[in-house]
């Protein structure tokens, strides 16, 4: 198994990988958030912007978790989110 080295902490390649998946679907529920402030700066709080503003903030939650979940994985040695 492939390790990366990080603070004296050793992360196999999975679980470094999975991790980079989580912060990129988190800085994509971050743009969203960004732009449903923008839109409702402009256009006011509308419906469309209402589910938009739902969507993000269930799609941080959800990366929030896995990024809990990774460091408690890597933490005990174990592999994290193997099905996929």
């Amino acid at each position: 198994m492939a390790i990366k080295t990080i603070e004296n902490r050793k992360i196999s390649t999975h679980n470094w990988n999975e991790f980079e998946n989580d912060v990129t679907w988190l800085s994509v529920a971050v743009l969203k958030l960004e732009l449903v402030y923008q839109y409702i700066g402009n256009q006011g709080f509308t419906c469309e912007a209402d589910s938009l503003l739902g969507e993000a903030i269930e799609a941080v939650k959800d990366q929030k978790n896995g990024i809990k979940l990774f460091f408690e994985c890597s933490s005990d040695g174990i592999d994290y989110n193997l099905e996929y």
